[in-house]
C-alpha cells in the first residue's frame, strides 16, 4: 500500500525484502532519527545501507520508502520487521526537544494506516530490538507517540460511530452566493461513505439561509436554505461553497432637469420701439399715395431741369449746328 499523502521515494532493492514471508500486519513501530532530517530518500536509496524503514515523518510533511506490502528493515529483529509498519520521526527526542507540527503528521500518517489496517497495535523499537536502545526516546517515554495514536484511533471511532448533525436557527438573517458549482447535501448521513447529494446548484445562486448544520464528521458547517427550511427538508450547502451576498446597488435615478429662472430681455419688453434702431411702427403706404409722389417729385425736377437749360441756354448751340 502506498500511504495518502505521502511522496513515494523507493528504498534501494537491496535494502529491503519482497513481500511479508506470508505474515499479517500487527505492529505500528515507532522511531526517531535522532537528528533534525528532513528527508531520508537519500540514506534509503543507498545500496550499502543496510537498512530502510517504511515511513519518514517530518514538519509538516512525511515520506514513503517502502511499500507496506513488503518487510522493511528497520526494527532489530527479523520477526518483528516482518510484521510491523515502520516509523522514522524526524528530530532527537531525547532531553526537552519538542515539535508539535512533526507530531501533527505523525497523528496523520497513523490515522491513514489505521483506515486501512484496523487491526494495528501500537509498540516502540526499544521494545522490540533484540540490542539495547533508547529509541524513540520520549516519544515514547512522555507519551507523545500515544497521543498521537489515541487521536488517530478516535478519529476513525468518530467516522465509523453515527453522529447527526445539529442545526443552529439563532442567526440573523443573511443572503450567500455560490462561489462555484456546488451539492445540496442530505444533512442526515453520519458517515462521509453515506453522505447523499441531493441536487447541484451552479455558480452564482444565491442563497437565503435560515440556519447553520454543524455536522461533527466535517470541520465545515453547512447553510440550510430558508427554501428547505418552509418545506421541512434536511439539506445542507457547504460553508465552503459559498461567501456572503451583498446585493448590488442600483443605479441613481437621473435628476430632473432644474428650471432656467427667466432673464430679463430688454428688447422684449421695448415693444414699442422697432427693431431696428427706435423709428417706432410705420403703417405700410397705398400704392396710389406712392405714385402720386413719384409724379410730384418728377415734376418738380423737370421744373429745375428746365431752369438750368434756360440759363446755360443748353440745347440752342444743338439747333443751329443742325
Amino acid at each position: 500500500m502506498r500511504i495518502p499523502g505521502t511522496k513515494f521515494y523507493p528504498a534501494h532493492s537491496s535494502n529491503y525484502t519482497k513481500g511479508r514471508g506470508g505474515n499479517k500486519i500487527e505492529w505500528f513501530t515507532v522511531h526517531h532519527t535522532a537528528a533534525n532530517n528532513t528527508t531520508l530518500r537519500y540514506l534509503w536509496a543507498d545500496p550499502n545501507r543496510n537498512g530502510s524503514s517504511h515511513i519518514g515523518v517530518f514538519k509538516g510533511y512525511a515520506e514513503q520508502y517502502v511499500d507496506t506490502s513488503d518487510t522493511a528493515w528497520t526494527n532489530g529483529r527479523w520477526s518483528s520487521n516482518q510484521t510491523s509498519i515502520t516509523c522514522e520521526v524526524t528530530g532527537d527526542w531525547r532531553g526537552t526537544y519538542y515539535n508539535q507540527s512533526t507530531l501533527n503528521t505523525l497523528t496523520e500518517v497513523m490515522y491513514q494506516c489505521l483506515k486501512v489496517f484496523p487491526q494495528l497495535k501500537l509498540n516502540y523499537h526499544k521494545d522490540v530490538s533484540i540490542k539495547t536502545t533508547l529509541c524513540p526516546a520520549n516519544l515514547k517515554d512522555k507519551g507523545y507517540a500515544q497521543d498521537c495514536w489515541n487521536k488517530a484511533k478516535n478519529r476513525i471511532e468518530l467516522e465509523n460511530t453515527p453522529q447527526p448533525a445539529t442545526l443552529r436557527v439563532d442567526i440573523p438573517d443573511k443572503k450567500v452566493i455560490l462561489i462555484r458549482d456546488a451539492n445540496v447535501w442530505d444533512m442526515s448521513f453520519t458517515k462521509f461513505s453515506d453522505a447523499k447529494a441531493v441536487v447541484r446548484l451552479q455558480k452564482g445562486t444565491v442563497v437565503d439561509v435560515a440556519g447553520v448544520y454543524d455536522h461533527p464528521l466535517s470541520s465545515t458547517d453547512y447553510y440550510l436554505s430558508k427554501y428547505s427550511w418552509d418545506r421541512n427538508l434536511n439539506n445542507g450547502i457547504s460553508k465552503a461553497d459559498c461567501k456572503n451576498y451583498t446585493p448590488p446597488v442600483p443605479p441613481k435615478p437621473p435628476e430632473p432637469p432644474k428650471e432656467v429662472p427667466p432673464v430679463d430681455n430688454p428688447t422684449e419688453e421695448a415693444s414699442d420701439e422697432s427693431p431696428t434702431g427706435g423709428q417706432g411702427p410705420q403703417e405700410p403706404e397705398d400704392n396710389d399715395v406712392i405714385n402720386g409722389k413719384l409724379d410730384k417729385i418728377l415734376a418738380i425736377v423737370t421744373k429745375i431741369w428746365e431752369a438750368i437749360k434756360g440759363i446755360f441756354k443748353i440745347g440752342e448751340k444743338d439747333d443751329k449746328q443742325n
